[in-house]
């Protein structure tokens, strides 16, 4: 059912809090806009044009259009049969070939689903072509009906990212390691930090940026939040396009959540435009400002505390421009990742990008601005909203290791040996189990939708604790000693002692007399001078002293065991 023109005035001037008050009309096309996020083309067409022929015929809401997709919630089997769904599978495949002349060939454009449908009822009569697209979601053909015909064309993406664009017409997402830092991790390592950074290319403005030791879902998503509310956004399609790690695939989810919460027709609306794998000029501009930032490296460097200085250490090789090799100095500091953050010195970085006169380039032209100055620019006029902020805690839980379980139709869920029941979620009245991803924290479970962009569905609670038999007790409490053992040896190895085969065997013998970590801590203290001459006289041999140190130690135990 077409809007009109004044409804149509009323829905363009609606942010997404005022829902209540828009007519029935409009209130239908926002649902239908949520129905069909994230579908093709032709899906869309055919989902509107379904749900509209009924809405004009009885005056209300479709059901389709209040619940999720039926048939994941109720766990129905496919109505193809298995000839057709493996056929199906061989045609796509074999109309991807890498060969043009292969029988099977069919070129990009023509390879749709339609098309396959077409082939399909030739040789098996009547099949209903709706079945068809979860079909190839489920055995992710995507890549087979999108292949390009030829590898030149995909050179296509790499000329459109260096056009001229408005601001908020892509958000570059990417994380950028220190090369030059290490700073102590929760285990008390050093370890080489990393940047997560948010820029928008039109005004090259850096939205936001932290530091985190990995890109981790979690790090992600709670980088991907402090974006969200770094910045008022417009009511216009962004494209967000991040590369291909395992955290940022994982911002799938989160954009399709936000989209059904806050997307408006020919408003506001997240895109994933997701950046090829080792295709790093897909990211040129935001990778292109990674130089910039190793340089801070030595300001960063400068500025922290000299008495937080531990050393300085061999580090990675990098290849000069002329191809040789060098190896770099490395600065270890005996911080943390939140002490690093307190000093404000990445925070010193953006506000630096963000306010110098830069050289870019556009279309083939070289221009300078500022990027705090065009993105004021460009929010000034335009329509702005925000993101409330329980929505974006919300977004948190995606951050979670996702697992594989499935719901049972009485709501429950038995995940590591544990049972739990679905608190919230429509998971009842189906007759077979519904596949899902979960995610446990502190006794609880998210459940998820399966797909790789699949929002939070409900939520499960434990009501049974798992009790290990005896059985198993016997073998945990076998593992714990075992790992006490290998505890013990690494202790004596840090203290300067060599363990080969024949001291291992020696130390399992003493290890059984009741020699363990604390014993050895205590006999290393008591004798901790004549270990240390051993260590500091030039004039033995240093391959021989770590032997001849365990063998020591060896007697003095002997002589400890005596006391008992």
């Amino acid at each position: 059912m077409e809007i009109k023109n004044e409804e149509r005035d009323k829905i363009e001037n609606t942010s997404g809090k005022d829902e209540d008050a828009i007519s029935q009309d409009v209130e239908f096309e926002l649902l239908l806009h949520r129905k069909t996020c994230g579908k093709t083309v032709s899906q869309r067409t055919s989902m509107k044009k379904y749900y509209r022929d009924i809405y004009k015929k009885t005056g209300v809401f479709p059901g389709g259009l209040l619940i999720r997709e039926g048939r994941k919630a109720s766990g129905r089997k496919s109505t193809l049969s298995k000839e057709v769904e493996k056929r199906f599978i061989e045609m796509v495949k074999e109309a991807a070939d890498d060969d043009v002349n292969a029988c099977g060939f069919i070129t990009k454009n023509l390879r749709t689903i339609v098309n396959f449908h077409r082939r399909l009822e030739e040789e098996f009569g009547k099949i209903p072509v709706d079945a068809l697209y979860p079909l190839a979601v489920k055995h992710n053909l995507k890549k087979y009906l999108e292949k390009p015909d030829y590898n030149n064309n995909e050179q296509n993406k790499i000329l459109s990212a260096f056009l001229s664009m408005s601001a908020f017409d892509m958000i570059q997402i990417d994380g950028c390691e220190f090369k030059y830092i290490e700073i102590k991790d929760e285990s008390g390592f050093f370890k080489r930090p990393c940047n997560i950074e948010f820029m928008d290319l039109g005004s090259r403005y850096m939205l936001a940026m932290d530091i985190y030791f990995s890109e981790s879902n979690e790090n992600c998503v709670d980088a991907f939040s402090k974006f969200l509310r770094s910045t008022p956004f417009p009511e216009k399609t962004i494209n967000i396009r991040p590369d291909r790690s395992k955290g940022f695939l994982n911002l799938k989810r989160v954009l399709h959540e936000l989209n059904l919460k806050y997307s408006f027709p020919k408003k506001f609306y997240f895109s994933e435009d997701f950046a090829r794998a080792r295709k790093p000029k897909d990211k040129a501009h935001l990778e292109s400002s990674h130089r910039r930032l190793h340089g801070f490296e030595d300001f960063i460097i400068n500025k922290l505390p000299p008495e937080r200085l531990s050393e300085r250490v061999s580090g990675v090789k990098i290849k000069t421009k002329s191809g040789r090799i060098e190896i770099v100095t490395i600065s270890r500091f005996d911080i943390t990742l939140e002490q690093l953050r307190d000093t404000g010195l990445c925070q010193r970085y953006v506000c630096e990008h963000n306010e110098r006169l830069h050289t870019f380039s556009e279309s083939g032209r070289q221009q300078k601005w500022k990027p705090k100055d065009k993105m004021e620019i460009f929010l000034k006029g335009a329509q702005t909203f925000r993101f409330k902020e329980a929505d974006i805690e919300d977004c948190l839980k995606y951050g979670f290791r996702k697992e594989k379980a499935s719901v049972s139709h009485t709501g429950q869920i038995r995940f590591k040996n544990r049972d739990y029941q679905v608190v919230s979620g429509d998971f009842y009245g189906g007759r077979n189990r519904v596949n899902v991803k979960v995610s446990e924290y502190k006794n609880k479970l998210y459940v998820f939708e399966p797909v790789e962009n699949g929002v939070g569905i409900g939520e499960a609670i434990l009501i049974d604790e798992y009790k290990p038999s005896e059985q198993v007790k016997k073998t945990i409490e076998k593992k714990l000693k075992q790992n006490e053992f290998e505890t013990l040896a690494q202790y004596l190895e840090k203290q300067g002692m060599t363990i080969k085969k024949t001291q291992l065997e020696r130390l399992m013998e003493l290890y059984k007399q009741g020699l363990n970590y604390e014993i050895a801590a205590e006999i290393i203290q008591k004798h901790k001078n004549i270990y240390d001459c051993y260590l500091n006289n030039p004039r033995f041999d240093p391959s021989q002293v770590g032997i001849i140190l365990c063998n020591l130690f060896f007697t003095h135990f002997i002589e400890h065991k005596k006391n008992w």
